[in-house]
């Protein structure tokens, strides 16, 4: 039990969202102080891939109902870029002001 809640509490801090819907095949997004998010395979508990943004520091990453996006914001706060989760890249990136 605090296990998972220790590990719910460090996914909501470093911006984490899982996307997989069964216990130890999930696949995690991870943000970075870079200008990558990071693929991570729960199961084999490994990097799988890099996702290059647009803007450095991805952060408040949300997942679409459909579970085929993520909105990512940035560092400043004044940019949102869409990332398809299947082709892993930025498909398209709003400016909040």
């Amino acid at each position: 039990m605090r296990t998972t809640l220790y590990a719910a509490v460090a996914a909501i801090a470093l911006g984490v969202i899982p996307t997989g819907t069964v216990a130890q095949t999930a696949t995690w997004y991870i943000s970075t102080y870079t200008d990558e998010m990071l693929v991570w395979d729960e199961a084999s508990e490994e990097i799988i891939d890099r996702i290059q943004m647009n803007r450095i520091i991805p952060n408040r990453v949300q997942l679409n109902e459909t579970k085929t996006r993520l909105y990512v914001g940035d560092g400043s706060g004044e940019h949102i870029q869409v990332v398809d989760i299947a082709a892993r890249r930025v498909i398209d990136e709003h400016v909040l002001s």
